[in-house]
């Protein structure tokens, strides 16, 4: 059995895009869960949500993903966070790529 390489951070969001293929559904993951996301799609992950920036835990996935040697580790956002240089810096730092 493979598991998808999206890892659903939350379900909070800023926005009320009309594209959005999130809106209504509870698609959060447990800790564990993303722990064994991460864990078993080595070549690359999504980090989602709703607006995964708006994870207080963004930056822990990001390094867990980096030190568990994930090759790609993208980010599904609508970019409204990140209106400051500081919050991009910071995850480029934890291994965003």
């Amino acid at each position: 059995m493979s598991i998808e390489p999206n890892v659903f951070l939350t379900d909070a969001c800023n926005q009320r895009c009309l594209f959005c293929s999130s809106a209504g559904e509870d698609r959060v993951q447990t800790p564990a869960e993303i722990r064994a996301c991460i864990l078993a799609n080595k070549g690359g992950v999504s980090l989602e949500g709703g607006e995964p920036a708006l994870c207080r835990h963004l930056p822990k996935w990001t390094r867990f993903a980096r030190r568990s040697g994930v090759r790609d580790i993208m980010l599904c956002t609508n970019g409204s966070p990140f209106v400051r240089e500081a919050p991009v810096r910071a995850l480029l730092r934890a291994g965003v790529t």
